[in-house]
């Protein structure tokens, strides 16, 4: 599978699929020579009638063999192609599993990273672009490269010089060839990146029409725009001109019309030497332009497996991706304290460290809040915990037990998540409730959605639970979708519940509302907030103060304030920005 390139590796990695694909190849490559054999038998068949000789016998078994000859290369090029495509298939459905299964063993930070768009392209568009690379291509090489070749050896065998005035022409469309690919990879990498950016462009054009149109009517963003055109219209431009002239050369010389008035021509001379005859020159006429027609096809595929290649690459690098190392046999917590020993964390491909050194005691039950500026490291802390990613040094323990040795689905069972975006998935109301418990009663659904504040938004619906709502929630404002988040998550009835930015999207009374529900949490529960809103962390048992992936300052509000750090200024901050107002100056 070495012709396929970097989809071979993929294919190679499923037997099933590489075996399908050899036999592929190989009925193809025995297509391409039935091909050459049945005109080869045609031309047997007439030579008595070229000699005026009459020999019935001979010219019944050439046609003979002729059509059955033909009939095989049917029945092989039919079983090539559809033993590629079942392959093709089999490849398809056995690569979009090995993502999903793949992905679902990725540490969920990971994931988060790839982006939504970027997995549904790969999953989808690219395991799907390698289809032409797999059922037309095998096929299609196999045929290609024996046809020629066993066409060019008859030739050779039957008159070698007509052999060598129909291969005249081939260095001059290999070597055309040859110059129209220097520096590919080069010219379709810059190619690549100028389309992308030039979809982009149009995208940013169309979402940012109404800002860019509030300042400038638009102009900013259209130079920006054609900038970009521009940049793409030079990549193309820059790939041609390297390409114009070896182009039309190859156009001239690689077709079959050229290659057949150098056979006719040499032959006649041949014939009238007495050095060919005309059963010679007739067979050389209508097998000898095959190695020129086989070259330009194979060039148009050699673009598409360069394209399938591109995203051959693309599907490899998400499985080479490691994933969440898993015990083999998952250890349980007893209990519920949380404790961070000596943790430091630095992002993948990353250098500076994003937590150093950090050491936190939470015990069962705590209500406690993170804080600190932006980049601070508050949501990196609070994703270790659920082991979004793993920590670089030091250990999380949950119960005692070291959260490396549970296994994923034990360690999640044990706390609900509330995070900044609310994801929603497309189902009805109800569906998305009983993410958090799917025995769920009515009565508990019925409760959390007072406890969210929900009651008044289900009631305006006409089909209330059951009112559809669309991918990721989209049909609903972000306040709306974070209380349906929080009530998920309080329906689980989690042990620890962990909020990060849960209320940023959410008015004052609906804020006030999950804070009174929060403080009605059972005793045992341990609630991790992180909040920018230091009004709505004041009650918490303890207060972890982060500067710069680290814990600089921990205790109460009062015990905080009286410190006069940096949890001071953040308070005189906040107080000072919620006691802001726009006054007028009048002048005379």
């Amino acid at each position: 599978m070495k012709l396929l390139g970097e989809t071979g590796k993929l294919v190679a990695g499923v037997p099933i699929v590489a075996r399908q694909l050899k036999l592929a190849l190989a009925c193809g490559f025995a297509a391409g020579i039935s091909n050459v054999a049945w005109i080869a038998f045609i031309v047997w068949a007439i030579i008595p009638m070229l000699n005026n000789d009459v020999h019935p016998q001979q010219t019944l078994l050439g046609l003979g063999l002729s059509t059955l000859c033909l009939l095989i290369s049917f029945v092989l090029r039919h079983q090539a192609e559809m033993r590629a495509h079942e392959g093709s298939f089999m490849l398809e459905e056995t690569l979009r599993n090995q993502l999903v299964d793949h992905l679902s063993k990725l540490p969920l930070g990971a994931v988060q990273n790839l982006g939504s768009g970027r997995i549904r392209k790969i999953v989808q568009d690219d395991v799907k672009g390698l289809h032409i690379a797999v059922a037309d291509a095998v096929p299609f090489i196999g045929i290609s490269l024996s046809q020629p070749l066993a066409a060019i050896l008859l030739l050779m065998t039957v008159q070698w010089r007509l052999a060598c005035f129909a291969l005249l022409l081939l260095p001059v469309s290999l070597i055309c060839m040859g110059l129209m690919n220097r520096e590919h990879q080069l010219q379709r990498n810059n190619y690549n990146q100028a389309s992308e950016e030039i979809n982009a462009g149009v995208i940013e054009l169309v979402q940012g029409m109404a800002v860019m149109r509030t300042f400038d009517n638009g102009q900013a963003g259209w130079r920006r725009f054609t900038s970009t055109l521009h940049e793409f219209t030079v990549a193309v431009a820059s790939w041609m001109a390297m390409s114009k002239m070896p182009w039309k050369i190859n156009r001239i010389v690689g077709g079959s019309l050229p290659t057949a008035v150098i056979i006719i021509l040499s032959g006649t001379g041949l014939i009238i030497m007495g050095q060919v005859s005309w059963a010679e020159w007739l067979l050389a006429m209508m097998v000898g332009t095959q190695a020129v027609k086989a070259l330009e096809p194979l060039m148009h595929l050699a673009n598409y497996l360069n394209d399938a290649s591109a995203a051959a690459r693309r599907i490899s690098d998400v499985l080479k991706q490691p994933v969440l190392i898993e015990p083999a046999i998952s250890s349980f917590p007893d209990g519920y304290r949380l404790e961070l020993k000596n943790v430091s964390f630095r992002y993948p491909g990353k250098s500076q460290w994003a937590l150093k050194d950090v050491t936190l005691k939470l015990p069962q039950g705590t209500r406690c809040a993170i804080v600190g500026a932006s980049g601070s490291g508050k949501s990196t802390l609070a994703r270790l915990i659920p082991r979004f990613y793993d920590v670089s040094e030091g250990a999380i323990e949950l119960g005692g037990e070291d959260i490396r040795g549970m296994q994923s689905f034990v360690l999640l069972q044990q706390m609900a998540l509330v995070l900044q975006e609310p994801y929603l998935i497309s189902g009805t109301l109800e569906d998305n409730l009983r993410m958090g418990k799917l025995n769920a009663s009515s009565e508990e659904i019925n409760n959390v959605i007072k406890a969210a504040g929900l009651d008044e938004l289900i009631n305006q619906l006409p089909e209330g639970l059951q009112t559809k709502v669309s991918e990721k929630g989209s049909s609903l404002s972000g306040g709306q979708r974070q209380r349906i988040t929080f009530a998920r998550a309080l329906l689980s009835k989690a042990p620890l519940l962990i909020l990060d930015e849960a209320t940023s999207y959410l008015d004052a009374h609906n804020d006030n509302l999950i804070q009174e529900t929060l403080s009605r949490l059972p005793l045992d529960c341990t609630v991790i907030t992180i909040a920018h809103r230091l009004q709505t962390i004041i009650n918490a048992d303890i207060i972890v103060v982060m500067h710069q992936g680290q814990i600089v300052e921990r205790g109460n509000h009062d015990r905080l304030l009286a410190l006069n750090g940096h949890y001071t200024r953040l308070w005189q901050h906040a107080h000072q920005a919620s006691n802001w107002t726009l006054n007028r100056e009048e002048t005379v």
